[in-house]
């Protein structure tokens, strides 16, 4: 039988039936705690699912850690990554062991983290949680009933924004990265607020992508031919 209660601001469900362990879940809105209830204690009544409890002493940060070593390094943002998981071992939230795990905490995680950073490096990071918690319960053994990443609102995504420095920043900017112990950083950083081009684009760029001979006058029209069409 299900039981549906208000539990520190959020509505938790819980599911008894005899002979299997208790279920429990929490949702913020209490439409969707009593859809999953239904759901969930049909399932049961038609045998779909045996009902467990993780219990694993595994915390949410064990599971990051392992992702770090074996799924992040796979990545082309495999660096980003690295610093995000970095970021998230630091939160208390990586200390939750899984089997204690909620949506309600992965909530607070969400609005702790939008007073620091903005919406889309939130986003990118419960992606990361919910990434990490599918590998962790389809390859690696563990026992979840359910992701609790997937049951809250994700951050809306923030308008874009499109900003030069001005001279006066790119002045002092320029300034401090010359200074700096890498005698390429502050040629790199010219470069890059010239062209445009992103991090990866810059690390990627090699002698062979450069035409370094600049055309003479009479040969323009037929340069500028030849780059539209590359």
């Amino acid at each position: 039988m299900a039981t549906i209660h208000r539990h520190y601001g959020a509505w938790r469900v819980q599911i008894r039936r005899q002979g299997h362990k208790a279920i429990s879940k929490t949702f913020e809105l209490k439409g969707d705690a009593d859809m999953w209830a239904r759901e969930t204690e049909r399932s049961v009544q038609l045998g779909r699912i045996a009902p467990q409890i993780n219990e694993s002493n595994e915390t949410l940060g064990d599971i990051l850690k392992r992702y770090s070593r074996e799924i992040t390094p796979t990545k082309k943002s495999h660096t980003t990554e690295q610093y995000r998981i970095g970021a998230l071992l630091r939160h208390a939230v990586s200390q939750r062991p899984l089997s204690n795990l909620k949506s309600v905490d992965m909530a607070r995680f969400r609005d702790e983290r939008l007073e620091v950073v903005s919406s889309a490096t939130v986003r990118k990071e419960l992606q990361l949680i919910s990434h990490a918690i599918t590998i962790a319960t389809r390859e690696w053994g563990i026992r979840l009933f359910e992701n609790p990443c997937k049951s809250i609102r994700r951050p809306v995504e923030g308008s874009s924004r499109e900003r030069r420095l001005d001279e006066y920043e790119l002045a002092k900017l320029l300034e401090a990265a010359k200074i700096s112990q890498n005698q390429y950083l502050a040629p790199v950083m010219e470069f890059a607020v010239e062209t445009g081009m992103r991090r990866g684009e810059l690390l990627s760029l090699r002698k062979d992508n450069v035409d370094l001979v600049w055309p003479a006058p009479d040969q323009w029209s037929s340069f500028y031919e030849r780059a539209r069409t590359v």
